[in-house]
């Protein structure tokens, strides 16, 4: 008796002691803590986007006349830094929204310019300049029939898949000779306007490029399609209600995924949960790593030990390369987190 009255109070003790994750509440109960590495990064202004290409890094840095640097892992070289701002066809307006197409190339989304722009790394270091191996403004891609158009994102070279204002479907579905469209809303969403001005959300594409990801900036929502040869099935989807007025949220609404990435086998989530209400200066930033299988499967969340606005996963490494605020100084830093699966 008395062992046993000796054991219910020590698991009374640890039990008390124990704080679960604010994660638990979406299904992630296996959490594991990381700590962030450091890159010599001194040299960047205020970067808002990160791209991994083996043993160098594409940081979204837009200061002065320049959009993007490029610089070595190992070492605190910049390799190249540029993108020049404007409305010709080799500008960038609004570079933040990147997709990593292969291990050579990435696409920039440049809403505010209409127009979709393809990089190769190579001929970016050969000919030392940030010159698209291929650009289209949207107005080259049927937008005409395309009306409300805002994200164009390259599939391949037959294919465009878009976002914007429509009550036609979720998504575009951009080809040579036509503009279809397919995937909804949650039907718990009541507004006059299109649910894609609340929700604002964006895409990440894979390398075989045959699975895209959706996931929103405003509360708890991201799904999951895979490419058949009947289309576009969605594999798995996640979303809670959020608060919010005709088109707008409010200072209770919570944040969502401020950044993601993806390969065959996981899904890879920066998220926030934080609103404006309690964090008004820091609604954006997330200590969240959410992992799961491409099939839907909660795996772990990884609790960071630095606030994040950007990330990108590099699994061979075994790496998550963040943009991450130096608790002390206030500063964003580049560097990375282990991988831990």
């Amino acid at each position: 008796m008395r062992t046993f009255t000796i054991l219910l109070a020590v698991f009374f003790l640890c039990s008390c002691g124990r704080k679960d994750s604010p994660m638990a509440v979406y299904g992630f109960h296996n959490i594991e803590q990381v700590s962030f590495h450091s890159i010599k990064s001194d040299f960047l202004f205020k970067p808002t986007a990160i791209e991994v290409f083996d043993s160098l890094l594409l940081v979204h840095d837009p200061v002065e006349e320049n959009t993007y640097t490029l610089f070595s892992i190992d070492s605190p070289d910049i390799r190249l830094s540029g993108g020049q701002k404007g409305t010709g066809p080799d500008d960038i307006l609004y570079g933040q929204y990147t997709d990593k197409i292969n291990d050579k190339e990435f696409q920039v989304i440049d809403m505010s310019n209409g127009k979709v722009l393809i990089y190769h790394v190579d001929s970016i270091l050969q000919c030392h300049s940030f010159i698209p191996v291929r650009s289209y403004f949207y107005n080259e891609l049927l937008t005409e029939k395309a009306k409300g158009l805002q994200y164009c994102y390259y599939l391949d070279d037959s294919t465009y898949v878009g976002l914007g204002d429509t009550n036609k479907g979720k998504f575009y579905d951009i080809r040579e000779d036509t503009v279809a469209y397919w995937g909804n809303y949650p039907e718990d969403v009541k507004m006059d306007m299109s649910p894609f001005y609340l929700f604002q959300g964006v895409l990440q594409i894979n390398v075989a490029r045959n699975l895209l990801l959706y996931h929103s900036p405003t509360g708890y929502y991201y799904e999951l399609y895979a490419r058949t040869e009947d289309g576009w099935k969605r594999r798995f989807v996640e979303y809670m209600p959020v608060e919010h007025t005709e088109a707008a949220v409010t200072e209770e609404t919570p944040c969502g995924v401020s950044s993601a990435d993806l390969d065959d086998e996981y899904v890879y989530l920066l998220y926030s949960g934080r609103t404006l209400k309690e964090f008004p200066e820091e609604t954006f930033l997330a200590s969240h790593i959410l992992i799961l299988t491409a099939k839907g499967e909660k795996i772990k969340c990884l609790e960071t030990d630095r606030l994040n606005v950007f990330m990108c996963v590099e699994r061979k490494q075994g790496r998550i390369y963040a943009i991450a605020r130096n608790p002390e100084t206030g500063e964003y830093e580049v560097g990375y987190y282990p991988l831990i699966l």
